[in-house]
């Protein structure tokens, strides 16, 4: 058999994989590709903006002088924990089941656990009261929240229970008058977690606030009380309910907060898919869009802001009436643009705060419908003590000077909170809000207290003055 020689065997094949024409065109697809998919992931949403003045509103400063947290933290500090002074289950349990009887039914119902609690943290719960005649309160820098293992805010429910607990004490010891002070720093601390904090500390001051309602509405019916008592009572607790923040700021907060979750996320060799695929950008344009329409409604009333219903998602129509705002986008543009409905991960980050922030919006109508009620109650109450009895409507409140005007109930259309007197003067009267159903059962129907979404009306019973022991 002939030999081929080099010149004339065959040709040689050549295997694109491993030829240095391919190693050229891959990575450059590549950088096409990703350069592409950039594109359209940012220029297929709108930028419409930070939807407010973000350098503004994180800098904020407050005075050490100043500041109810510098005080709250110290007192955190010093706090001694149930698990502490009690060892095991069953001891624990009779400590607990002593505070809250000590804080709703009164002193003589507390036991050796719950008076032993309350003594070991004199000096904590000192700090605490002094903390909460401070002016302000900023727990950290707005945008520097608070780490996620720092209970700050949570330990907050701990001194509440305290100050209620010294309030029973006082009431007992010294007089229904002398304890005043003590429902008054639980209200204002409860003011205090709200005033420059997110979502968590809105919802902790929230619940602070319902802890302390109906204790201060069983302190007030006390026939030891005078009218000079409750009309104190009274102008602090307006003066308090004035601190309270708009739900706007709340929501600023929490957008920014939500955008260093994002940039978090999108960081470090972790994220650089993250940025190379424009998600970064891409993320930080959706939470501007939805935030704004969240803005654009959230301070008005419940009945008044424009709800769309068209998608699962928590979005407002634009108000026809409102001036034009191009930050606010409409419900069906925003969801396009966001990719709600698809599965992608923007619809996915997006999505975790939608269920989040309506949950939100409707702890906050709750609670204004309680700060509402506390105002009344005290109201009245004030109103027997000068008049022998409580009044047939709620507008004889205004026309006796107690109060400017009757707070609307926040469930209703705009209506004033629902009010009755008792046939039996025995019975006293009852405030109600319409609640979450927004049907009014004329205080007839009660909603459960352990199921927020149930149907029924919120009630609130005004109890004529009493003796106590």
């Amino acid at each position: 058999m002939a030999s081929e020689s080099p010149a004339t065997g065959p040709p040689r094949r050549r295997w694109w994989p491993f030829s240095s024409r391919k190693v050229v065109l891959v990575p450059t697809f590549l950088v096409a590709a990703l350069a592409l998919f950039f594109w359209y992931e940012t220029a297929s949403v709108p930028d419409v903006g930070e939807p407010f003045n973000v350098p503004a509103f994180t800098s904020l400063a407050v005075p050490d002088d100043q500041n109810a947290f510098v005080d709250y933290r110290l007192a955190r500090h010093r706090l001694v924990p149930i698990s502490a002074t009690e060892i095991d289950d069953k001891s624990r349990k009779a400590a607990w089941d002593g505070i809250d009887a000590t804080i709703h039914s009164g002193w003589p119902q507390s036991n050796t656990q719950a008076r032993h609690w309350l003594d070991v943290n004199e000096s904590a719960l000192e700090l605490w009261k002094r903390g909460t005649a401070r002016p302000d309160a900023l727990a950290s820098p707005i945008d520097q929240p608070l780490p996620a293992d720092d209970d700050l805010l949570q330990s907050s429910r701990e001194n509440t229970r305290l100050g209620l607990m010294q309030a029973a004490r006082v009431t007992a010891e010294k007089g229904p008058a002398d304890a005043w002070d003590w429902y008054r720093a639980v209200l204002r601390s409860s003011r205090h977690l709200e005033l420059h904090t997110g979502s968590i500390g809105r919802l902790i001051g929230g619940a602070i606030q319902g802890m302390s309602l109906e204790p201060i509405l069983n302190w007030s019916s006390q026939a030891k009380l005078t009218a000079g008592d409750l009309r104190l009572a009274l102008t602090d607790a307006q003066a308090i309910d004035a601190m309270t923040p708009p739900l706007s700021r709340t929501l600023k907060a929490s957008y920014v907060e939500s955008q260093q979750q994002m940039l978090v996320m999108t960081s470090g060799w972790t994220g650089v898919f993250f940025r190379a695929a424009g998600y970064r950008i891409r993320l930080r344009r959706d939470l501007n869009m939805v935030y704004a329409n969240w803005l654009s409604q959230c301070d008005r009333p419940r009945f008044v802001r424009t709800p769309h219903t068209a998608t699962k998602w928590l979005l407002f129509n634009i108000d026809p009436a409102a001036p034009s705002d191009p930050h606010v986008l409409p419900p069906a543009e925003i969801v396009k643009a966001c990719r709600m409905t698809d599965g992608s991960l923007p619809s996915i980050v997006i999505g975790l705060q939608m269920p989040y922030i309506a949950a939100l919006i409707d702890a906050v109508d709750r609670e204004e419908a309680r700060r509402s009620a506390l105002i009344l109650g005290l109201a009245l109450e004030l109103f027997h003590r000068e008049q022998g009895h409580f009044p047939t409507r709620l507008d004889e409140l205004v026309q006796a000077k107690i109060l400017p005007a009757i707070p609307a109930d926040p469930f209703g259309k705009g209506e004033p909170f629902h009010y009755r007197r008792e046939a039996d003067a025995k019975d006293g009267a009852l405030l109600w809000s319409v609640w979450l159903d927004g049907i009014d059962q004329e205080g007839k129907i009660e909603a459960d207290r352990q199921r927020e979404g149930s149907a029924g009306d919120k009630i609130f019973r005004i109890t004529s003055p009493r003796s106590t022991k």
